[in-house]
């Protein structure tokens, strides 16, 4: 057990550590700019900071800055501010980006707070190199691949040569994965709530590759053209088979036999939820290689959760049943049923506001 609580404990660090890093520099030095792209294989990605008080007034509220839901008129005033300030020409043709998130971030002060952008710029094919032109004052720094630059106002323009890389694009896409799984909070409570039935280390295995090979078949085919299933849909299909994992728990006294089957089902189902959020993102060539990254970067934070999750869980059924006996194992099944009851009632929610289309 002392192993276990070991894992637990690094599993959990990791954890950490990934969820800081894209806060990590989300405030920028008062006045400064602080661009940041990644060139994919058929789009380029911009993560911009800056002060506030740059954005702020232009018909542009800090309210209205609330991540991915933005309304369309804060969304057009943004880009319209973005266009006098902000130009982008992959392959020097310039053409308008799309704003994917926008956030506030609060201060005790004024002149420190700060926003992020998360822009996009669709591209038929990996831009071989990006000419940025800048007109923030004093002076925006820009970040391509390994390299940097600061554009000021004597120099506002810079040309950056891109290089097509087998092993950036693998990573991108990796931690592109990654990222889907850790923020969606849907499939996380998901494989939560698997894992959270799982009696021994034997299950939670089988579980997670039944769920694997599931939603990497569906992934696959849908980004293949193979067949196609509205995004609503597959999203609905998503909440019920969180209720479903969910009351079953709360139903089942046992470990529940032959129980991958049913998730390797729900896995197909996932998948199609996947493929929805990927399809604007892949490219022509090199799709499979991109598609099997993605899934790669799926299974590691699948891993990463059951390492931290699973020895803890076994630790307290461990103390409760062995402190004190029955009742303990009433109170670790009690620690079941309202975690599952959590779950359930989540997934009404999003099966609800996605059925009527309100989330």
């Amino acid at each position: 057990m002392r192993h276990l609580s070991k894992a637990c404990m690094i599993a959990v660090n990791i954890i950490s550590i990934i969820l800081s890093l894209p806060a990590a520099h989300a405030h920028p030095i008062a006045g400064n700019e602080d661009a940041r792209f990644k060139v994919f294989p058929n789009f380029v990605e911009c993560s911009l900071h800056g002060p506030i008080a740059d954005i702020a007034g232009n018909d542009i509220s800090p309210s209205d800055m609330k991540g991915e839901d933005i309304s369309e008129e804060a969304r057009a005033n943004i880009l319209d501010w973005l266009k006098s300030r902000f130009i982008v020409k992959p392959d020097g043709k310039e053409i308008s980006p799309k704003l994917i998130a926008a956030y506030h971030y609060p201060a005790r002060t004024q002149d420190q707070e700060t926003y992020e952008l998360v822009l996009r710029w669709n591209t038929e094919k990996q831009a071989k190199h990006l000419d940025i032109t800048a007109r923030f004052d004093p002076k925006t720094l820009i970040s391509v691949g390994g390299g940097s630059y600061v554009l000021t106002a004597s120099a506002p323009s810079a040309t950056f040569e891109t290089r097509a890389n087998l092993f950036r694009t693998i990573l991108d896409f990796c931690w592109m994965g990654m990222d889907h799984l850790f923020t969606g909070f849907d499939h996380l409570l998901f494989i939560a709530t698997i894992i959270f039935a799982c009696m021994h280390l034997v299950s939670v295995v089988k579980m997670l590759t039944a769920f694997t090979i599931g939603h990497a078949c569906t992934l696959i085919m849908t980004s293949l053209g193979w067949f196609q299933v509205p995004g609503y849909l597959a999203d609905v299909g998503v909440a019920a088979t969180i209720i479903f994992v969910a009351v079953q728990n709360i139903l089942s006294r046992e470990e529940i036999k032959h129980r991958w089957m049913i998730i390797l089902a729900f896995g197909l189902i996932h998948g199609m939820g996947f493929a929805h959020s990927l399809s604007e993102l892949l490219p022509k060539e090199g799709l499979i290689l991109c598609l099997l990254s993605f899934n790669m970067g799926i299974e590691l934070a699948q891993i990463i959760i059951a390492t931290a999750m699973f020895p803890l869980l076994m630790r307290i059924k461990w103390k409760k049943e062995v402190l004190n006996g029955e009742r303990g194992a009433r109170e670790f099944r009690m620690l079941l049923n309202y975690g599952s009851g959590f779950t359930a009632v989540m997934g009404a929610y999003w099966l609800i506001t996605r059925l009527f289309g309100m989330g």
